[in-house]
This record gives structure tokens, sequence and C-alpha cells, in this order.
């Protein structure tokens, strides 16, 4: 039985719980300790150097008390959809292999049990846990975070303004990479909560350029941050004005309402995938319908989904998509009648795909609460 020095409460206000615990045995490190006295008492400031929050303690947070599939754990406009599921794949390999990594900061809590800043950490220790459990330690339950309470009088506008800016800062890990998009999402959040006000220029360009981390990222040459201004200001007055938007979700998010409503995804056979970017349907091809007509288990069956948040973009990509994957088959027929001289038409052979549906996901338009797909025509 492994013997571990506890500090709590009432001696220590910057402890609850034990302060060593176990590496995952899991690990490689799996000898070491994870020790909450190595980390600093860390500080949440607006961009002017204000405290928003104080520091309260460190803590072990147990993880089955977490259910990360709640809205406070997703982060609109700043990682969302497949960028936070590859993040994730990406964080649990390396908890496997290394254990818990000493990091400038633990994942930010408030009092209330509501993440701040380490989303994608927990989500990721979460997952681990449930992949190699372990009968004792952090690789069982168990992260060290760092609880907070907010200041009296702080708005959502300052608590989004602050997680935007810590997951621009390039010394956190993971990072992800930030578009236009990724600000007018956030933007456009803070329209539809009454924090920002779209038919404002002034408002909305006074926050965009001081107080949003666009111009930590983007200079204006090309326009980059009056484009973000005006995205905002047309998806926030377009919400307030009811003009219909989606629903998102992450791929494991979509995979889970899917199994609930009956489908069995399995690769070869249905498969489920994002209708936004063009290597999407470039990855079908390659990773499921070849290999599947190699194997002559075709044709494979796909349920789109998209991370648009404006309907019309989301109706565009899942069009757009079903289009591109008609044209590289008949691509690939072209390249084969070049090749072999043989004339073959695209028109004389059954598809080795077939597109299902889309998930339901258009408010106002769509069923949400649905097990039906959505026909594409009718998407």
């Amino acid at each position: 039985m492994t013997n571990v020095l506890s500090i709590r409460d009432d001696e220590s206000k910057k402890y609850i719980g034990e302060r060593f615990a176990p590496q995952p045995p899991s690990s490689k490190t799996n000898k070491k300790q994870i020790d909450l006295s190595i980390y600093e008492a860390p500080k949440i400031k607006d961009r002017a150097g204000n405290p928003l929050a104080d520091f309260l303690y460190h803590k072990f947070l147990d993880l089955d008390t977490v259910d990360t599939d709640t809205k406070e754990f997703d982060q609109v406009g700043i990682k969302q959809g497949d960028k936070v599921d590859d993040e994730i794949d990406k964080m649990v390999d390396s908890l496997r292999m290394n254990g818990w990594a000493k990091e400038h900061e633990l994942p930010f809590f408030d009092e209330e049990g509501h993440p701040i800043e380490g989303r994608v950490r927990t989500k990721s220790m979460k997952r681990k846990s449930q992949l190699v459990p372990t009968v004792y330690g952090v690789d069982a339950r168990w992260m060290p975070i760092s609880v907070f309470r907010w200041k009296k009088g702080v708005t959502l506008r300052q608590k989004t303004i602050f997680m935007e800016r810590k997951n621009t800062e390039k010394n956190i890990y993971p990072h992800t990479i930030q578009n236009r998009s990724t600000f007018i999402n956030a933007g456009a959040m803070l329209c539809s909560k009454g924090e920002l006000d779209p038919f404002n220029i002034k408002d909305v360009d006074n926050y965009v350029r001081h107080e949003s981390s666009a111009p930590d990222i983007f200079s204006d040459d090309g326009g980059n941050l009056a484009k973000i201004v005006n995205g905002i200001m047309k998806r926030g007055q377009a919400s307030v004005n009811g003009v219909l938007n989606t629903k998102t979700l992450s791929r494991a998010g979509w995979v889970t309402k899917l199994e609930e409503d009956g489908y069995v995804l399995k690769n070869k056979k249905l498969v489920l995938t994002n209708a936004d970017e063009s290597t999407y349907a470039m990855r079908a091809f390659f990773e499921h319908i070849f290999p599947a007509i190699k194997e002559d288990k075709n044709p494979v069956e796909f349920i789109l989904y998209t991370n648009k948040d404006d309907a019309n973009e989301a109706t565009e990509s899942v069009k757009s998509f079903v289009k591109l994957m008609d044209k590289l088959w008949e691509d690939t027929f072209c390249g084969v009648n070049k090749t072999t001289k043989a004339n073959f038409n695209t028109s004389d052979f059954d598809k080795p795909y077939n597109i299902l549906g889309a998930v339901p996901q258009v408010i106002g338009r769509h069923d949400l609460d649905s097990i039906k797909l959505v026909p594409i025509n009718k998407y």
C-alpha cells in the first residue's frame, strides 16, 4: 500500500485532499507523484491587470462527479467540433504513455465546479480513466485543479475574453490554431446573450480591437479585423432577428446521439463524417470506400454533420460534400479510362457509397430530438 502525505483544508487554505497522488500505473512514470505544492497561486486578470477572480486553493477533482457533456464544457467560438476531438485523442495518448505532465498551470475551475480553463485536459483525463481504469490515484478518477471565486459583477463578456486569451497563448498546450471564424463565433455568442450590441459598430469594433485576442492573431492587413467586426455584426443581427442557426456538437457528441438512436457506426459499413471540409470527402474515399471495394464490402453508408453555426452555411456544406463525393467517383473512372483506354461509363456501375442523410441540426427547421436523419435534399 502506498503511503502519501496529506495536507487537509484545516492545515492549509491552499490544499484540499491529498497533497500527493500517484502517477498513472499504466504510464512510464508510475514511480513519480503529483505534488500540489509545486504549483504557484495563479491569477485571473483582464488585459489592464485588474483581477477578475480570487484564487482559493488547489485540490484533486473527483472526475466521477464531472459531466463533460454539459454546456459548461462547450467553449463557443474557441474550440469546437473535430478540433477538440483531435486534441483529446492526442492528449489521451500522451497521458497513457507519460502520465500527467507538469505544466505552468493546472486547469482552472470556479467554486461551483464549472471549468474556466482546461476543458480539453479535463475531458482527456476523464476519457483516459475510462479507457484504463485503475483502483486508486489520479489514473482512476482524480485530476489536480486550481479553484477560483469570481469577483462580484464580472460579466460573461469578461469571462469569455479571458478564456479566449488563454487559448491564444502560444505556451499553452494543446494550442488550437485560431481563424476569423473563431472570433466571429465568440462575438456572435455574446450578441445572443445581450453582452454585445450587434447594431452598434463602435461597441463591436472596440470589443474586437481592444478586448478580444483577435489582434494577437491578426493584423489589419487585408482587413482581417474589419472582417471579424462585420462578421460579428452580421451573425449577431441575424441571431437577434431570429434567423435560423444550428446546434453543433463534437464528433463524439454526435456519435453518442446516433448510438442512442440505434445507429451502429462501423468502418466500411456505416460512417459518420464532417461535411465542412473537402479533405473529409477525400478521406472518406481513401479510408473507407476504397478499402471496402477491395474487401467486397461496399456500398459504404455515410451520415453527415456540420460544425457551421449559420443554417445557410450548414446547408451549403452538406450539399457541397455530396457533390464532391460524386465528382471524386467520376474522377476515379476518368483516371481508369485514361490509363486503360477502357471507356467505362459511371452510369453503368452502382456507386460504392450511399449518403443516408444528415443529423438534425437546424434549430426551428429540424426536429432536434428526432431519431430520423434529414434527407440531403430537405436539409
